[in-house]
């Protein structure tokens, strides 16, 4: 089943480094300095939550929850849920 990332902004500080890791160009840099992925270019290798030097990025899987909320920054819908699918 393909890796669906979600970044634990406890964890994360931010080093961009899942940026050079992402073939897929999933992670990008908001205008506040933030860490975030755009899951419509994610393509679920999970390769982020291998490299990630902090352990911030994790690997969830669809098990028919509507809505998956982890964070002001990540939020998950059922609809982003069913492309991994």
């Amino acid at each position: 089943m393909p890796c669906l990332p979600v970044i634990d902004i406890l964890k994360c500080n931010n080093c961009t480094s899942c940026l050079s890791f992402c073939r897929q160009g999933a992670f990008y840099v908001d205008v506040d300095g933030f860490v975030k992925i755009d899951y419509r270019a994610c393509s679920g290798c999970g390769v982020c939550a291998y490299q990630c030097p902090y352990g911030a990025i994790s690997c969830v899987e669809s098990v028919g929850a509507d809505v998956i909320s982890y964070s002001e920054r990540a939020t998950v819908t059922s609809s982003t849920l069913s492309s991994f699918k």
